[in-house]
């Protein structure tokens, strides 16, 4: 735990039984996003593990689980960020109004339904 606090790239090269430490990858994240990559396979499918990660760069989102990519909770955490994250949602959530209104990406002035 004391590697990865000093260096997260050390979970990378971490014994399996620490990549499957939740407070171990959390530790990890904190220190850089990108960590979640180096996860055991069932901790990049918690949901608290992802949000911890996307709510530190918004870009995670795509090296995300999928499910991950159609949680309204995970692109808003991750657009909230980044907002450029969203262009790594699944549809329906990379084009919803409202998510692209969140990321700045919909201008509610020029909007063509209005009248």
């Amino acid at each position: 735990l004391q590697a990865v606090k000093q260096n997260c790239i050390s979970l990378q090269y971490a014994d399996e039984i620490l990549k499957k430490d939740k407070d171990v990858v959390l530790q990890a994240i904190k220190q850089n996003s990108n960590a979640l990559q180096h996860a055991d396979e069932g901790l990049k499918k918690d949901k608290d593990v992802v949000l911890q990660a996307v709510k530190q760069n918004g870009n995670v989102l795509e090296i995300a689980d999928e499910v991950f990519r159609i949680d309204r909770d995970v692109v808003i955490a991750a657009i909230m960020k980044t907002p450029e994250a969203l262009k790594f949602a699944e549809p329906p959530l990379n084009q919803d109004r409202q998510l692209l209104i969140k990321a700045g990406l919909w201008d509610e002035d020029h909007d063509t339904n209005k009248n």
